[in-house]
């Protein structure tokens, strides 16, 4: 059974291809429609089918489809399935050995998707050749709908219903052949036939005046009169077996050319109804033994005679066409003639107004306008150009060239612009001007050729303004940039610019990059980040933060650096928000200075602020002591031995005669010279009075051989002469130092030998005490005398820090200590020349 459905070769979508959505019932009513015409049409084709009732010749419902789906688009595809599916399975069920219904349905549903299927692919192939023209507009649209629409998608609604019989068992697979080309053949014909008569007849009427209606009712009358006679009344005399289809072409000819593609339409198929309906009767030129074989002979009749008619009423279409087109474009262009006639009288008038108006406008302009002739002479100049050129009248600038009045330094420039011009270029040029009272200018002119109607350049037209306050705001501003240019550079300072976004640097001054130690280019690959210490990178964030959000303007800290090399370093950083050059991005800009060397010197004086309070309170508490020391040794000692003196010498005024008590005289005296040594080595301990009198060297050798002959220390001193003495302070210094330095060893180095070393520098003096003692940890010691545990090692450094000098202190545990001083020396009293004697 059959076929077809497409998708509208005029729409993209549902629907035609122009007017209104249809409303919602009609997209149901319409389908209903094709599905019913659908059926009641196969039904009649299938009248004329082969032996076993299944295949017929004459299938109008293929050129139904086609037209459906063209003209209401690929929506009425499930009416053209259920028609085709209704017909075949009616034509199963009243077969004379009716199959199972399974067979049946299944059957007769494949039959009416190929027939949807086939009148899709047809309306697919129609749209893409023929677009929004039509399938018959033209002669070559009509071959193309003859060989698409018709044959070629034809080809697969045959293949596919004739398979779906032979599956279903009603046909044999050995007569595959001769039913595909029965089928194939009817489907063409429908196609042929009936399709250009739906499209022709569904579109609104080609002529409506009265006379043409009777002219094309007896045309028609005619054309049924003669296929009358060659397909149903041949049996007479006159056309008894003689094939006179030829009389049909004239009528056939007259309403393609008279009433176009709806008059050949339905001609065609006038003829093709009386044809068929002659041929089934048994009567007509194509009469055969066999009613197929008659039918299919008159199908390719009826195929040429469509194609006849279709492809003359499309000539005559596009001949009509083109006629109208071409009275169209005469009237059109007899209409732009009037109106261009019309146009160039105003445009005249209007030009004339103009030519006044742009005089105006030249002779008003604040700028100057010139015309300069191919020699460099001018001839035209407004009012502001004179001025420019301290002129009252043209007269006085045209009497010598215009380079006459150009600086010479841009005269070259001035004559290769002229040049220029003159050869048919355009350009610009700023140069400066001298005028008739030595005024000088600075100008920038825009130069153009001034041609003739014939395209020749006559002159030289230039516009030229007065642009020495930009000049000399440019120079200015290039003053300001190179002013702030060396700053940022060469500025002291550390300066950088970075981006608000990430912090990555921009821009970065030479002082900059020496304080990280990074060359400029390295350092642009970094971030703000890279180069902060860890510890501050959290504040930087926020800082940031805060500026690009507009919550701050400023932010000033002090933090730490990484250098390149890793160290880190103090600097003072104030952070602000710049704006770019455009006015659309903003910077940061940082300026820094390094506060390395004030943090170190804060931090110094810190230390000796802490190391001055704990030599303070051991200070003080060497006072105590010492006072302590002193209190027990005049109570004790000097206290007890002058008790017993005066004990002695009130027994001995007891007595008539004391020179009789020799003994208690004896030990009077004796008590005094202990009394006597006490108070003189009392004396000593506290400031050897030989420091004062004798210097530093007999100083030295007085403590050093008291501490050995106390301690039994092996001592070797040796010193170099002084042409002067030494200042007392230095004096006192060095033998404090020393004087600390061999009490540690008595106290704490367990040492047999000593070395004592005292060297006159070229600007100091130095003190080299080293021994073979235990020895012990520096860093320990210099710990707990931070802490005050122990003041010694402390002591000495301040000591020689009071005059400038250092203390260095060496030891190794098991290896000795090693102590050495070194003391600026500044002169304020001889000493006698020579030396002390070594020990």
């Amino acid at each position: 059974m059959r076929e077809s459905t497409t998708q509208n070769a005029f729409s993209s979508g549902e629907g035609k291809l122009a007017g209104p959505p249809e409303p919602r019932a009609s997209r149901i009513l319409v389908p209903c429609a094709v599905a019913l015409v659908y059926f009641l049409t196969a039904r009649l084709g299938l009248q004329f089918a082969m032996p076993g009732g299944h295949v017929t010749p004459v299938w109008p419902p293929s050129g139904l489809a086609l037209a459906a789906m063209l003209l209401h688009g690929r929506r009425v595809w499930p009416g053209i399935w259920l028609g085709s599916f209704a017909a075949n399975l009616w034509d199963f069920l009243h077969a004379a050995a009716p199959p199972p219904l399974a067979v049946s349905l299944l059957t007769a549903a494949g039959i009416g998707a190929g027939a949807a299927v086939a009148a899709w692919l047809g309306a697919e192939l129609l749209q893409r050749y023929a677009g929004s023209e039509g399938p018959l507009a033209r002669a070559r649209n009509v071959c193309a709908f003859m060989g698409l629409g018709g044959v070629v998608s034809c080809l697969f609604s045959a293949t596919n219903g004739v398979t779906w019989l032979a599956l279903g068992g009603f046909a044999p697979w050995t007569g595959f052949g001769q039913i595909w080309l029965t089928w194939w053949l009817g489907d063409t014909a429908g196609v042929f036939l009936v399709t250009p008569l739906l499209l022709a007849w569904g579109a609104p009427p080609a002529f409506r005046r009265r006379r043409r209606w009777w002219e094309a009712a007896g045309c028609f009358a005619l054309l049924l009169a003669a296929t009358y006679s060659v397909f149903i009344a041949n049996t007479t005399v006159l056309f008894s077996g003689k094939p006179f289809t030829f009389v049909l072409i004239p009528f056939l000819v007259w309403p393609a050319l008279r009433f176009g593609l709806r008059g050949a339409a339905t001609a065609a198929g006038l003829i093709a109804g009386v044809s068929v309906w002659g041929t089934i009767h048994g009567s007509g030129p194509f009469h055969l033994d066999s009613l197929n074989e008659s039918l299919l002979v008159l199908e390719l009749f009826l195929s040429v005679v469509a194609l006849t008619a279709l492809s003359l009423a499309a000539v005559v279409t596009e001949q009509r066409d083109a006629e109208s087109d071409r009275r169209r474009v005469l009237d059109e262009l007899e209409s732009r003639v009037a109106e261009r006639t019309a146009a160039l009288d105003h445009a005249n008038a209007a030009l004339r107004a103009s030519e006044h108006r742009l005089r105006t406008i030249i002779e008003t302009e604040p700028e100057c306008v010139k015309i300069v002739s191919p020699e460099g002479r001018l001839l035209e100049m407004n009012a502001a150009g004179l001025a420019m050129l301290d002129a009252a009248r043209l007269e006085e600038l045209t009497a010598q060239p215009l380079i006459q009045f150009i600086v010479p330094e841009y005269r070259p420039a001035f004559v290769a612009l002229h040049q220029q011009v003159i050869a048919g270029g355009a350009g610009t040029l700023e140069f400066e001007t001298l005028g008739l009272k030595g005024t000088r200018r600075w100008m920038e002119t825009h130069a153009v050729p001034l041609r003739e109607a014939a395209g020749q350049v006559t002159a030289l037209l230039g516009v030229t303004r007065d642009v020495t306050r930009r000049k000399q705001a440019e120079a200015a501003l290039r003053e300001s940039e190179d002013r702030f240019r060396k700053a940022f550079e060469e500025g002291p300072l550390g300066i950088v610019m970075a981006s608000l976004t990430d912090g990555r640097f921009i821009r970065a001054n030479q002082a900059f990059c020496t304080l990280l130690g990074y060359p400029e280019e390295e350092l642009l690959r970094l971030t703000f980040a890279d180069v902060t210490h860890p510890e501050h990178r959290a504040v930087d964030a926020e800082a940031v933060r805060q500026l690009a959000a507009g919550q701050i303007q400023k932010h000033e800290t002090e933090k730490r650096y990484l250098k390149k090399n890793g160290a880190e370093i103090w600097a003072a950083r104030a952070l602000t928000k710049v704006r770019s050059a455009d006015g659309k991005t903003f910077y940061a800009l940082a300026m820094i200075q390094d506060t390395t060397e004030r943090k170190q010197a804060e931090a110094a004086r810190r230390t000796a602020g802490e190391r001055l309070g704990m030599l303070s309170r051991q200070l003080i508490e060497t006072q105590e002591a010492e006072r302590r020391h002193l209190a027990r040794e005049l109570h004790d000692e000097m206290g007890q031995t002058l008790t017993a003196a005066k004990l002695h010498l009130q027994a001995l005024q007891r007595f008539p005669d004391p020179v009789a008590q020799p003994e208690r005289l004896e030990k009077a005296v004796g008590l005094v010279d202990r009394l006597l040594e006490d108070v003189r080595n009392l004396s000593l301990n506290l400031r050897p009075p030989m420091l004062d009198d004798l210097g530093l060297v007999a100083s030295l050798r007085w403590l050093l051989d008291q501490r050995a002959r106390a301690a039994g220390l092996q001592v070797r001193f040796e010193y170099d002469a002084f042409d002067k003495r030494p200042e007392s302070a230095l004096e006192t210094a060095c033998f404090r130092v020393a004087q600390e330095a061999l009490t540690n060893v008595v106290r704490h180095a367990q040492a047999q030998n000593v070395f004592v070393e005292l060297r006159r520098e070229p600007d100091g003096v130095s003190l080299l005490v080293r021994d073979d003692g235990a020895g012990f940890l520096v860093a320990g010691a210099q710990q707990r005398a931070g802490r005050g545990g122990s003041l010694g090692l402390l002591g000495m450094e301040e000591r020689a820090a009071l005059l400038g000098g250092t203390v260095r202190v060496n030891s190794t545990p098991g290896k000795g200590t090693e102590v050495r001083g070194w003391f600026p020396m500044g002169a304020d009293r001889e000493e006698p020349k020579g030396a002390v004697a070594g020990l």
